[in-house]
């Protein structure tokens, strides 16, 4: 192994860890091997696959500092929320919308006790607004069933916060006994003109898709346990498989999407049942489109109330950006979700370290050149000994070729002499391998805080207008490019065969295509340390001329 070719396969050894790490956590792999599906014509969706988009007139608004929250008086279902401080696109400045009541795809949140989902609930108005000086908004939602029983739903929003407090209560006003369960879940139905597979059904329906060499978040159900505090529910497991797992203590369910999350937490410290189910067809014998239905719930212990009896439980629903700071104290593993993969430990290191830099310089992309240079200075050492003998390697050519010409025909007489003129000269040709690999561990990382981290997003920097997303005039790609033929120029050339081209030649072009659909500011990141490590080179050549 050559130190020159290392330089040169370093990007390309991490961009293949990074695909074999998405390959190997994709949410369309499980660890058994699902059973053989038989191929049937599309089935009507009984129960809730009739469900239809909540209709617009029913609605309750509820805007805070934070967000506007839909609610319908149909079930009390949340159907709806925008976020005011996030913009939906770079060319759309409205609030970024969470949650769906589209014809063609509702995905909503619903929590309350067993009877309520299908009840007409009222309400005093139909709008609120939390005034200025006002840190708390209480909503209280009334239906009653046609057997006597009397159902409420309190929504308490505070300021400054993005999960809403939902307090569900029945009293028992009939003249028989009631049995139920408090419920919280999550319903996606999404309507399609072709069969899609449930790997394909899409959460939000704006989400950017992935570019050439680049890979999305996950994205998707996760839900709590014990033993794993974070796991992944990918929508082809359940449709393979329906989930039912009993959770000791409350735990949590999520709906995953990048950068962002929605969350239910129940209150009561009492165990509950996770269920997820899929349902694949059409809404009915008519449609000759397709219907794919996704029902994630968490569900409490049984409750039996006699004749003029009453129960509450209650449950935190979260709608809101991927922050671990924010969703550490609403539950045990929930900051988790903000999936740095497995090297969040570094990731996180690189995030904080980014936050800390960007309050004093306000830019996030002079705070990555500024951590870049961190990175650079605690790794001096070790590029300097790579860069060392990577000089005295160039310092070395002539008497490389002149063995290479004298022993042409006999490789292993080649090999031989070069081994005998590197210990003589007290030269390792590895020893340059060791800080290019130990760079690999933190590009990683930093393109997990660049896809992962909300803060990032939509952040510009001179001419680029997100630094989470690829440049789109492919200035940096180029610059790469440019700063890696000029590595190429000043390390000593690598060995080959005679009459044989460098094979190396082309690497920094293939390796900038590549990487052109990488985010902005995970180039920023290697062109600085290119640039850096170009300097640091050049000083070191200087001394061994």
């Amino acid at each position: 192994m050559k130190t020159t070719k290392t330089i040169y396969l370093i990007p390309v050894l991490a961009f293949l860890l990074v695909m074999l790490q998405r390959a190997w956590f994709a949410d369309n792999t499980t660890t058994t091997t699902p059973p053989t599906v038989q191929v049937q014509q599309p089935a009507k969706i009984s129960g809730l696959g009739k469900i239809n988009a909540f209709k617009p007139e029913d609605d309750i608004s509820v805007t805070t500092d934070m967000f506007t929250v839909n609610i319908s008086t149909q079930g009390g279902a949340v159907i709806g929320a925008h976020l005011t401080d996030y913009p939906q696109s770079l060319t759309d400045n409205a609030p970024f919308t969470m949650l769906s009541n589209k014809t063609s795809h509702l995905f909503v949140a619903q929590t309350g006790m067993s009877g309520d989902a299908d009840l007409r609930f009222s309400t005093e108005r139909k709008n609120y607004v939390m005034q200025p000086g006002q840190d708390q908004l209480s909503v209280t939602l009334y239906a009653r069933d046609g057997f006597g029983k009397l159902f409420s739903k309190t929504y308490s929003f505070q300021r400054g916060r993005y999960h809403v407090d939902i307090k569900s209560t029945i009293e028992n006003r009939s003249r028989t006994t009631w049995a139920g369960m408090h419920y919280s879940r999550f319903i996606l139905r999404h309507d399609s003109d072709t069969d899609l597979p449930a790997k394909n059904i899409p959460i939000d329906l704006d989400a950017p898709k992935p570019g050439w060499f680049t890979f999305s978040t996950y994205t998707g159900p996760a839900y709590f346990t014990e033993n794993k505090p974070y796991v992944k529910l990918p929508f082809a497991d359940i449709e393979r498989k329906p989930l039912r797992k009993d959770i000791e203590g409350s735990g949590w369910i999520a709906m995953q999407q990048r950068y962002f999350i929605t969350a239910f937490v129940p209150q009561k410290k009492a165990n509950q049942t996770v269920t997820a189910t899929w349902q694949r067809g059409t809404a009915d014998q008519e449609s000759t489109g397709y219907r794919n239905l996704f029902n994630f719930s968490t569900v409490g212990q049984k409750v039996t109330l006699s004749p003029g009896e009453s129960v509450s439980a209650s449950s935190q629903l979260y709608i809101g950006p991927e922050k671990a700071k924010l969703l550490a104290p609403l539950a045990k593993g929930l900051e988790l979700t903000v999936d740095y993969g497995w090297l969040w430990f570094i990731s996180d290191l690189l995030f904080q370290g980014l936050v800390f830099i960007h309050s004093y310089l306000g830019s996030w992309g002079w705070s990555i050149i500024m951590i870049t240079l961190i990175v650079k200075l605690m790794f001096y050492k070790l590029s300097e000994a790579s860069y060392k003998a990577m000089a005295k390697q160039k310092k070395l050519q002539p008497q490389v070729n002149k063995i290479n010409e004298e022993h042409k025909d006999n490789a292993e007489a080649r090999s031989s002499a070069l081994i005998a003129l590197y210990q003589k000269e007290n030269i390792n040709p590895v020893s340059g391998c060791l800080p290019q690999l130990l760079q690999i561990p933190f590009f990683i990382a930093l393109y997990y805080v660049l896809i992962e981290s909300v803060a990032l997003r939509f952040q510009p920097f001179l001419w680029l207008p997100d630094l989470s997303s690829a440049d789109p005039f492919f200035v940096l790609p180029v610059l790469f490019c440019l700063s890696m033929f000029a590595m190429q120029m000043i390390s000593p050339p690598p060995q080959q065969a005679e009459g044989q081209g460098n094979p190396m030649m082309f690497m920094p072009l293939f390796v900038s295509i590549m990487m052109a659909q990488m985010p902005a500011g995970l180039l920023i990141y290697s062109l600085t340390n290119n640039v850096l490590s170009l300097m640091q080179q050049w000083f070191v050549n200087q001394h061994y001329r």
